[in-house]
């Protein structure tokens, strides 16, 4: 009975990952193709663009070039402008902005939660979060981990990486829906910690206390 029970056990999680894998791929291969596309629409408007002011530039140069001819091209690319303004936004990545954080004290020292907003509304896919204590002490990061609060995720073996002082380290792990990334910071005792990533424009610090 025992040995059914472990095997159901071990079937279910085995599932379980398997779905995850499968849901990570399917997102990050979602996140590609979006990009792809933008791109190329981005590609193909700066392409028109710059055709249609090399017309406009022989327009103007030329004695048989009526009043019409250069107002309409004038127009079309004013709103081809625009429209390549937009699609380069679009194409543009999401940046992440962090909310006020939520710090506690602990036994072992500090935790806080790191929640961060995000620019657009569309999946992150993989994302990079690097911790470094900024104070010359004795002060550690113990942990540095995905929150569950933000649904799925997909990590692997070496996602978390602490240096040997423990005064840095590095995450990567794959968020699996969009919205804002949650990550929860331990460390040994008081100090600040700055905090950078692949979604975060200029690093910031969090004080630990």
């Amino acid at each position: 009975m025992f040995c059914i029970a472990l095997l159901t056990l071990l079937a279910f999680y085995l599932f379980q990952y398997g779905n995850l894998a499968s849901f990570s791929l399917k997102a990050l291969s979602a996140e590609a193709n979006f990009i792809r596309q933008t791109k190329e629409e981005v590609k193909q408007d700066a392409s028109e663009i710059s055709a249609i002011k090399t017309k406009l530039e022989r327009l103007l140069s030329s004695s048989e070039a009526s009043h019409r001819d250069i107002e309409e091209a004038k127009v079309r690319i004013l709103t081809l402008e625009k429209g390549l303004a937009e699609t380069a936004k679009l194409a543009s990545p999401p940046l992440l902005s962090l909310v006020p954080p939520i710090i506690k004290a602990i036994d072992s020292g500090y935790s806080a939660e790191l929640k961060f907003k995000p620019s657009k509304n569309e999946p992150l896919g993989i994302i990079v979060f690097v911790a470094n204590v900024i104070e010359e002490s004795g002060t550690r990061i113990e942990d540095f981990w995905p929150s569950t609060k933000t649904g799925g995720f997909s990590t692997s073996k070496d996602s978390i990486r602490i240096s040997e002082d423990g005064r840095q380290a590095r995450l990567e792990y794959g968020l699996l829906s969009a919205g804002g990334p949650i990550v929860n910071l331990k460390v040994s005792d008081k100090c600040r910690v700055r905090i950078s990533g692949n979604y975060i424009a200029d690093p910031f610090e969090v004080a630990m206390e």
